[in-house]
């Protein structure tokens, strides 16, 4: 083989962040499309220790391919094994892997999105620009021949059905970084292409690099976006100057002639360390920036409109860093986490479920930056740079928290709630879903026991089988296991899971713990402390190839109950598809065919199907049920069984839901209500009910 091909057959055709499942575990990393290969690498040394490897699959050798459902699944079938990613990453990969597979057998009624070895460089979320102040977020793809763009779900689509692109490379003459908000102007043939958005930075340098025409390729970083004219206040005295805006940091250079005289210097500070920024004063207004402890007043014209950009500059730019944070096992708030520990009376092993960099909008002329965090029984917001910026820090507890909705037309970055003080509202600067993460596991147990009070009967809802088990570190789940297994042992709670001890979870790791039963779900936070061989007697009939992960008894339990809800009647037809356990005994993965169905009824609980396609009692099955404005699988286990009494030999069956996370439970609840809402104001029901009535 020639260089050139070898080059062409090992170009990275497509990459992402994501999740690889291993049996009932989960590790983050990266997964790589060549024209050959698609291979996952785990990124923390310390999966690595535990036994995660290189995952390397030949893409001739993937007989069936499936991807979607609320986790981002993408489930690749090699043979009869069934390799799983997950994550908005695994999505992405898997767009390249469908017109390389299309490409690779001649399909030419798929759509062509790539062309043969096209290259996807850079991928995520960004905003289109139709108009000057209108602006539509969607899919951004910019490959080494084009830049595409695609409108996502929602009321920006159905408003602006044609805000969507597709250019070639050769036809962008020009581009450049505008105006403070960071927006990305280029100038394609006779028209110009605006587009905003964190993204914007990295594909201003990917252009730069890919068709940069100078001898010196540029970055953003060195890019001026903006010069305000300035008054540096300080005290009763002004000194002109100006403000000078790059995508990482604030420069004020001194313009006038005697303050360089009496030795008045230029300064400059990063965005990324602002703390606050808010208009004040009156009748003269200025703009006051805090960074750290030190505090700086300019005064300046159109106040207003350069105060929400500027906003948007900081967000923007802690969105980059989030987006380009490695996948250490040091969360990323964990430094300002240290810096307020002593004050907020927060003692280390406390869990954070959730973190994510956030703006407190205290009002149109006033914000701060700092880090949300969700624990088990209270909310955090942390200004970043601790006490020592003399800020205060906001805090909650979840069973004082309400959501508010905002309106059909909200914000999706947007967290809105109030509290016994007011309302509260935090725009995070952060992956999508963030959102709906956070609410999802926002939530206030039933009740909390104590370890040392708990009775031989509370035992044995957490001892024993179970219909699942989760255990989740830093916001990720790194194991989800249905059904599950613990078992109560001298040093703490223990898990039954697959592999040699050491394979699943490292020692001395803090982490949640979910145990799933009919009732609600069990949770208790604890440190892993020993990892040993399942004995051969006393817990599972065949302990051959399993271990016993041990955390340190904790000393409370969450309880959380299984929520109620209406059922309500529907007319969908869905395809469902059989589960079977794979041979590592842990994990459920679709096999066969998908069958269409009818769903007539849904509620938390479960649901009805109709359908000619053979179930027996215990079945486990994969629905995907359309719900809200995402498509969400479900799994769910088969226990009854009834014909129909039609002609055709439909049956009808009864699906429970055993194992739903936080997060389907959440959007399952919230779609059947709505389903329910829409039934009770059906003016059609209506009509039809006084029908009858005058007819009687």
């Amino acid at each position: 083989m020639s260089a050139p091909e070898s080059q062409a057959v090992l170009a990275i055709l497509s990459e992402d962040d994501c999740l690889h499942h291993r049996g009932p575990l989960a590790h983050p990393g990266r997964l790589q499309l060549t024209q050959t290969t698609i291979t996952f690498s785990p990124s923390r040394t310390l999966d690595r220790l535990a036994g995660a490897e290189n995952v390397t699959l030949n893409v001739d050798d993937i007989t069936e391919l499936s991807a979607g459902g609320i986790n981002n699944n993408l489930d690749l079938y090699v043979n009869e094994t069934v390799h799983r990613f997950s994550g908005r990453g695994a999505l992405r990969v898997h767009t390249r892997l469908l017109a390389l597979l299309a490409e690779q057998e001649g399909d030419s009624s798929a759509p062509v999105q790539f062309e043969s070895g096209e290259r996807v460089l850079l991928q995520g979320q960004a905003e289109y620009f139709v108009n000057e102040l209108m602006a539509v977020r969607g899919e951004l793809t910019f490959t080494d021949r084009r830049l595409r763009f695609q409108p996502g779900i929602g009321i920006g689509q159905m408003i602006w059905n044609a805000a969507q692109f597709d250019v070639s490379l050769e036809d962008i003459q020009n581009w450049s970084l505008q105006g403070i908000r960071r927006r990305l102007h280029l100038s394609v043939t006779d028209d110009v292409v605006i587009l905003g958005g964190g993204l914007t930075p990295q594909l201003f340098n990917e252009l730069e690099t890919l068709i940069g025409t100078t001898e010196e390729v540029r970055t953003s970083d060195e890019v001026v976006l903006a010069t305000w004219p300035v008054q540096l206040r300080r005290g009763p005295i002004a000194h002109p100057g100006e403000l000078r805006f790059t995508p990482t940091h604030i420069h004020f250079v001194p313009t006038g002639v005697l303050d360089a005289m009496v030795g008045l210097k230029d300064f400059n500070f990063a965005i990324q360390d602002i703390t606050r920024v808010s208009i004040r004063g009156w009748p003269e207004r200025k703009l006051v920036i805090r960074v750290g402890h030190e505090v700086h007043n300019f005064r300046l014209s159109d106040i207003n409109e350069r105060f929400d950009g500027l906003r948007q500059l900081i967000r923007d730019r802690h969105y980059q860093i989030a987006a380009r944070s490695s996948s250490s096992t040091t969360p990323p708030y964990q430094d300002t986490l240290d810096a307020w520990a002593s004050t907020i009376d927060y003692q280390f092993g406390d869990q954070v479920v959730l973190g994510t960099f956030a703006m407190d909008a205290r009002s149109d002329q006033e914000a701060r930056f700092g880090w949300l965090l969700l624990l088990r029984t209270r909310i955090l917001f942390l200004p970043v740079g601790g006490p020592a910026t003399q800020e205060s820090y906001y805090v909650a507890p979840l069973e004082d928290l309400c959501r508010l909705d905002g309106g059909p037309r909200s914000r999706r970055d947007q967290i809105l709630m109030s509290t016994e003080h007011g309302t509260v509202r935090f725009l995070v600067s952060d992956r999508e879903g963030v959102v709906e993460d956070f609410w999802s596991q926002c939530r206030s147990p039933t009740r909390i026991l104590s370890w040392e009070t708990l009775g031989p009967r509370s035992l044995s809802r957490i001892m024993g089988s179970c219909r699942f088990v989760r255990i989740m570190t830093h916001g990720d789940t790194v194991v989800d296991m249905a059904p599950g297994m613990s078992t109560e042992h001298d040093s703490g709670v223990a898990i039954v899971l697959p592999g040699p001890p050491g394979s699943s979870v490292n020692l001395d790791t803090w982490v949640t713990i979910e145990i799933g039963q009919s009732e609600g779900i069990y949770q208790l936070d604890s440190k892993i402390v020993r990892s040993i061989v399942t004995p051969l007697e006393g817990v599972i009939p065949n302990p051959e190839n399993t271990h016993l992960l041990i955390a340190k008894f904790p000393s409370e339990i969450r309880v959380y109950n299984q929520r109620e809800s209406y059922r309500v009647a529907t007319e969908l037809d869905l395809r469902a598809q059989r589960l079977a356990q794979t041979a590592d005994g842990g994990s459920w993965m679709g096999t066969g065919a998908q069958f269409p169905c009818s769903l007539v009824d849904l509620s938390i609980g479960g649901c009805a199907i109709d359908t000619n396609q053979e179930l027996s009692e215990g079945d486990r099955v994969s629905v995907v049920l359309p719900l809200l404005d995402q498509w969400v699988e479900l799994r769910a286990t088969c226990v009854r069984c009834a014909m129909t009494g039609s002609e055709e030999l439909v049956s009808r069956y009864g699906l429970e839901f055993r194992e739903l996370s936080m997060a389907q439970e959440d959007i399952l609840h919230k779609s059947v209500m709505a389903l329910q809402r829409e039934a009770l104001a059906d003016p059609e029901g209506e009509e039809s009910e006084d029908e009858d009535t005058a007819q009687q």
